[in-house]
């Protein structure tokens, strides 16, 4: 890696219940960071379509040879989004993305037991997808390497 950089996230929560207000600021950061890619991409309703794949040979359009963070944020104002982070032997997990929200990672290993079995080792994620509920719609997709 001949220029690497460090992801810096910052985060800050703030919530007011009655009078009492509650905040929490949260950081993270992510060393070693080769290579950022940053598209907005549109999303349909008619199918899973993977936004994201991590291949070796890293050629394709929003294909990296490695994952080190991942934040994927719903731009669409009424839609829903279906996410999919899937690894190498083919287990998911799904995470609804309401309009506005955001799915941050930062770690990119996964454990998935349909049953839930005892732990036994991490894989890799290699594909994320998506779907959007009613109507097509927009993602941000940013992800690091």
């Amino acid at each position: 890696m001949a220029n690497s950089a460090t992801l810096s996230i910052t985060k800050q929560y703030s919530i007011t219940l009655g009078t009492d207000e509650y905040k929490l600021d949260a950081g993270s950061t992510v060393t070693a960071v080769a290579n950022v890619t940053k598209r907005q991409v549109t999303v349909p309703t008619a199918s899973e379509k993977d936004i994201l794949s991590v291949d070796t040979t890293g050629i394709a359009p929003g294909t990296l040879t490695d994952l080190t963070a991942l934040i994927v944020v719903n731009i669409d104002t009424t839609n829903t989004c279906r996410l999919r982070v899937a690894d190498t032997g083919g287990f998911t997990f799904d995470v609804k993305l309401q309009p506005g929200q955001s799915f941050d990672l930062y770690n990119t290993k996964l454990s998935v037991h349909a049953t839930e079995g005892a732990f036994s080792a991490y894989s890799d994620i290699n594909t994320v997808s998506a779907q959007f509920d009613t109507a097509d719609g927009e993602l941000i997709v940013f992800a690091g390497e």
